[in-house]
């Protein structure tokens, strides 16, 4: 049972993974210029490559919403199907 709980409280915090990056990205910015990490710091200074970062920080917070409200316990797989058709034509249209 605590092995699960991990691994929940694991993919929970995998959405923070892709935010973090994005809200510390001034801060990394600094460290990555003065460790001469040139790679590292082209990608933070790349406006480009930042929104292709928000972007994937909102697709990973939409499903983190959507994976919260799975565990209902009054939730079944025609109610599970619906929130899923609501979410995915919020966000693709």
């Amino acid at each position: 049972m605590n092995l699960l709980q991990s691994i929940e409280c694991r993919w929970v915090s995998r959405g923070t993974v892709v935010t973090r990056p994005f809200e510390l990205r001034v801060e990394l910015l600094i460290v990555f210029k003065g460790n001469d990490k040139a790679s590292f710091s082209a990608f933070l200074d790349d406006t480009k490559c930042m929104l292709k970062l928000v972007y994937l920080a909102d697709i990973y917070r939409h499903l983190h919403t959507l994976n919260t409200l799975f565990h209902n316990p009054k939730e079944n797989i025609l109610i599970s199907s619906n929130k899923t058709v609501a979410l995915f034509k919020n966000m693709f249209s």
